[in-house]
């Protein structure tokens, strides 16, 4: 059986419903929010603009209620809140310290 890689492209792009927007620059705000880089560290090559923009709107967008000491409360469904407290969750397991049980074979 012979691959045809236009054959098998053809046949994508006939089913290509939407096409799926570039959100990488987004990511990479989100990411540095997440790690609180510094300046030295922030590729700004990475992002637009508009993608700073779009992510302080979706931000603003995921705080329902302002404290007067100034805390807020974030919408625990929003995109981005999801995003960040998945990376947050992800850098925890990457803090626990790692137990080895002994194993009830020698070979293991």
């Amino acid at each position: 059986m012979e691959f045809s890689f236009s054959h098998f492209s053809q046949k994508v792009s006939e089913k290509l419903v939407s096409n799926v927007k570039n959100e990488s620059g987004i990511n990479y705000v989100l990411l540095v929010i997440q790690n609180l880089l510094n300046n030295e560290e922030i590729d700004f090559s990475r992002f637009t603009f508009e993608d700073l923009v779009d992510v302080l709107n979706g931000l603003e967008e995921a705080i329902i209620y302002e404290h007067n000491d100034g805390n807020i409360e974030i919408d625990p469904n929003h995109s981005y809140t999801r995003v960040l407290a998945l990376s947050w969750k992800i850098n925890k397991l990457g803090e626990v310290p790692r137990q080895r049980g002994t194993s009830p074979f020698l070979f293991l």
